[in-house]
């Protein structure tokens, strides 16, 4: 299938790419680099092997605010939220812990480096990529002829479907 613009869950893509390394890896050998060399080879295989080409791929990715202390709606709801304070993590919390800051800096990796291979990311402080996707959609509809792809495993973003845009 041919599309226009192909637009990507950057913290999907990472938790999955993470996940799956993790899972021949243990903490400490695997790092931001590996996790992007990934993702990269993720890109090619939606090309290869699920005969999916675009021409242009775009990451949306979530962005915290300083002025919100987090993202618009977490800040809406914060008094729902509730913090569990410092205390020692078991061996799997550490693994998961180390996943964390491997994402963090992944994500940072890609947003600095990918657009220099045509792969921006796009993001707006305090706004979650759910809320760039809905935008997004809402944008392409009237720009772009033919269809555009939303690529995640958020179900929140079949609601953002039209006749140009398939998840």
């Amino acid at each position: 299938m041919e599309y226009n613009i192909l637009l990507v869950d950057l913290s999907y893509i990472l938790s999955r790419n993470i996940y799956s390394i993790s899972n021949w890896k243990k903490a400490g050998e695997y790092t931001e680099r590996d996790v992007a060399k990934s993702v990269f080879q993720t890109l090619s295989k939606l090309f290869k092997d699920y005969k999916i080409s675009a021409s242009k791929i775009i990451f949306l990715s979530d962005s915290w605010s300083k002025e919100y202390s987090g993202y618009y709606r977490t800040f809406l709801i914060k008094d729902l939220i509730e913090y569990k304070g410092d205390r020692r993590l078991s061996q799997e919390e550490e693994s998961i812990s180390y996943m964390n800051e491997i994402k963090m800096k992944s994500k940072e990796f890609i947003i600095n480096n990918f657009g220099k291979f045509g792969i921006p990311t796009i993001k707006q402080e305090g706004w979650e990529a759910d809320d760039l996707a809905w935008l997004s959609t809402n944008l392409l509809y009237d720009i772009t002829p033919g269809k555009n792809l939303l690529i995640t495993k958020d179900s929140d973003w079949k609601y953002l479907l039209s006749p140009r845009m398939d998840y």
